[in-house]
C-alpha cells in the first residue's frame, strides 16, 4: 500500500520539473496510413530549456507487404515545416523487420512560441510519401523551469461498522458485541488499515478518520466478544475477539502517524450523504442538520 510515494514521484507535472530527466513520449495513433508503424519511447530532457538538445527514441516495425529502403525520419511541430537539422536516414527495413532510432535536434531548431504543450510529430519519409508517423507532446516553458505544484492528499481510514448495539456485562466490565471479527484482520500487521497508516506515517497528508473506526478499535483494545450468530440481539450468545492486540498497536501506530499533521473527522460511521440526499433525506436529518 506505499502507492503514495510511487505516485508522487511519477506525478507528470513534478517530472516535468525536474531537469534531463527522460518520461515515456505516449505516442497517438499514425497520422495516415503507411507500411511502417512507428513507436516512440522517450523524450528527453522532459521540460527542455533553450540552450538543449532534444533527444526522441522510439522504434520502427516495418509492414510485411514489402522491404522499405531510402526512408527518413523527420520531425515537425504543431504540423509545420520540416524542423532544420532533424532529417537521420534509417537502414533498410525488411519485411516485418524492426529497427530502433534516435533522434537529437537542438531545441532552438524547433522555434517553439510563448510557453505551452507543443505536437511534436516524428514521420518517416521516402519516395516522397509519409510512410508512418507518430505524435507526442512537448512542454515548453522559455522562462525557466516552473516550480512542481503543490498537491494535496486526502488519506482516509475508513471501514464497514463492526459493532453491534449489545454488551455483555455492565458498567466499565461491559464487552461490547461485534457482529463479526473482519476488523481483526484491517487492523493487525499487513492488514488494510494497517497498511495505510504505515504506508502515509510522516508524510504530509491530511488524515480523514471515521470516528466510528477509532470507537470500535478501542471497544477492541479495551477488550470486546464476537457474535456467534451476527446481528444477534443476545449478548450471550458470543465469543471473545481475538483482536484486541492489534486494535492497541494500531491505535499507537496511529497516534504517532498523524502527530503533527492535519486530522480531519468523516460523519459518524461514514455514511453516503450522496445517497442520502438522492433519496430525499435532505428533508430529514441532513437537513435539520444544515438548520442548525
Amino acid at each position: 500500500m506505499a502507492f503514495l510515494r510511487v505516485a508522487a514521484r511519477v506525478m507528470a507535472a513534478m517530472a516535468a520539473a525536474l531537469p534531463g530527466l527522460a518520461v515515456p513520449a505516449t505516442a497517438t495513433a499514425a497520422a495516415g496510413p503507411g507500411p511502417v508503424t512507428v513507436a516512440l519511447g522517450s523524450l528527453a530532457p522532459a521540460l527542455p530549456g533553450p540552450a538543449d538538445t532534444l533527444t526522441v527514441t522510439g522504434r520502427l516495425a516495418g509492414a510485411s507487404a514489402g522491404p522499405v529502403d531510402g526512408a527518413q525520419l523527420e520531425l515537425r511541430v504543431n504540423g509545420g515545416a520540416v524542423v532544420a537539422g532533424s532529417a537521420t536516414p534509417v537502414a533498410a527495413l525488411g519485411p516485418g523487420a524492426g529497427e530502433s532510432f534516435r533522434l537529437t535536434v537542438p531545441v532552438a531548431a524547433l522555434k517553439l512560441g510563448g510557453p505551452g504543450s507543443y505536437r511534436l510529430t516524428v514521420e518517416l519519409t521516402g519516395g516522397g510519401r509519409v510512410l508512418g508517423a507518430a505524435d507526442t507532446v512537448l512542454p515548453w516553458a522559455p522562462s525557466g523551469s516552473p516550480q512542481p505544484p503543490k498537491v494535496s492528499v486526502v488519506w482516509p481510514l475508513t471501514d464497514t461498522p463492526h459493532m453491534e448495539a449489545v454488551a455483555l456485562g455492565g458498567g466499565d466490565a461491559a464487552q461490547p458485541v461485534f457482529r463479526d471479527d473482519a476488523l481483526a484482520a484491517e487492523l493487525a500487521s499487513g492488514g488494510r488499515l494497517s497498511a495505510l497508516v504505515a504506508a502515509a506515517s510522516g508524510l504530509p497528508v491530511t488524515w480523514t478518520a471515521d470516528p466510528a473506526l477509532l470507537d470500535e478499535a478501542r471497544a477492541m483494545a479495551g477488550g470486546y466478544r464476537v457474535a456467534n450468530t451476527p446481528d444477534t440481539a443476545n449478548p450471550q450468545d458470543s465469543r471473545p475477539g481475538d483482536g484486541g492486540h492489534a486494535a492497541a498497536s494500531w491505535l499507537a501506530a496511529l497516534r504517532t502517524a498523524v502527530r503533527g499533521g492535519q486530522v480531519l473527522q468523516l460523519p459518524y460511521g461514514d455514511p453516503d450523504l450522496a445517497a442520502l440526499g438522492r433519496q430525499g433525506a435532505g428533508r430529514g436529518v441532513l437537513g435539520t442538520g444544515g438548520r442548525r
